[in-house]
């Protein structure tokens, strides 16, 4: 993992094999990276050394913080699920089946849910965020599903996917 300051690489911080997705912790003091083929590096930035390394499931790749900073929301691609992780002690709360090979996860903007796009299965993974429940599997998104992103009401949820050139809209309400 590179650090990058006024254009220049500053540092090296070792984060493990195959680092593909970081996201850093809301108050700005840890940074966690989700390793293709390791555990997810907890890296305390002010001394920038992993203090703790979480194994949320197989391939590891998108992550998504809830804003109050106590969760971590982690799609595991071979392994199927999406891990959530208690942010004050670094460790697996929960583990939720999804679609095949989940590739991203987002909140929408009143952080109610969190959409998994399913690379594999061409849906997306509705998740209630207090039950931690699949309350709907959305079907027709197409195969290579991928990112996801919310207008600022949560009225629409836009799905980015690698195999076809339209961008599919998801109403939802």
């Amino acid at each position: 993992m590179l650090v990058i300051k006024d254009n220049e690489i500053k540092e090296e911080i070792q984060v493990g094999s195959g680092p593909e997705y970081t996201e850093v912790s809301p108050d700005g003091r840890y940074l966690y990276v989700a390793n293709l083929w390791s555990p997810i590096p907890v890296v305390d930035l002010r001394n920038k050394t992993a203090i703790k390394e979480i194994d949320s499931g197989e391939t590891p790749h998108g992550l998504s913080f809830t804003d109050d900073e106590l969760r971590l929301f982690i799609v595991n691609m071979e392994s199927d699920i999406l891990s959530v992780i208690d942010v004050t002690k670094h460790e697996i709360i929960k583990t939720i089946p999804v679609g095949d090979r989940p590739e991203y996860v987002a909140l929408t903007p009143d952080e109610r849910f969190a959409f998994v796009t399913n690379l594999g299965a061409g849906t997306v993974s509705v998740v209630d965020a207090d039950s931690l429940e699949v309350v709907k599997e959305i079907q027709g998104v197409g195969d290579g599903s991928h990112g996801i992103a919310f207008s600022a009401d949560g009225d629409l949820a836009y799905i980015s996917n690698m195999f076809q050139t339209i961008l599919p809209s998801l109403y939802l309400k």
